[in-house]
């Protein structure tokens, strides 16, 4: 029996497929984990900016000390923080990557991804 000029080819596109699915599947995760990182850092900037506008009374310091504590509560980290004329706090908060996130930039040489977010809050009436 001779060998046709197509046999084989049905495995190599099943191989294909499979290579282009998991692919897929691993770009979807890693869209799901900056989301999520994202998430968190946003969550850490609103929760902080709400702390160290009710404690701005007390002082800029005292404030930013509360609205760091509050970031790091909630899985972040407090970059910038400051209080304005009016009591108001300004926050910017950064969260850390999740693993998977994490382990994809080291795998491609990059340097480990941070997401920022920034957040407004008034003083507490």
């Amino acid at each position: 029996m001779r060998a046709r000029a197509d046999d084989g080819f049905a495995s190599l596109a099943v191989v294909a497929g499979t290579a282009v699915l998991l692919l897929a599947l691993v770009a979807g995760a890693v869209l799901a984990d900056l989301h999520a990182t994202g998430s968190r850092a946003r969550a850490a900037a609103d929760l902080a900016a709400l702390a160290a506008a009710r404690a701005a009374p007390s002082g800029s310091d005292a404030a930013c000390t509360r609205a760091a504590d509050v970031a790091v509560a909630n899985h972040g980290r407090v970059e910038r923080c400051a209080i304005g004329e009016f009591l108001d706090a300004d926050v910017v908060a950064a969260a850390p990557p999740g693993a998977l996130l994490a382990h994809v930039a080291a795998l491609l040489g990059l340097p480990e991804p941070v997401v920022r977010a920034r957040a407004v809050a008034g003083p507490a009436r």
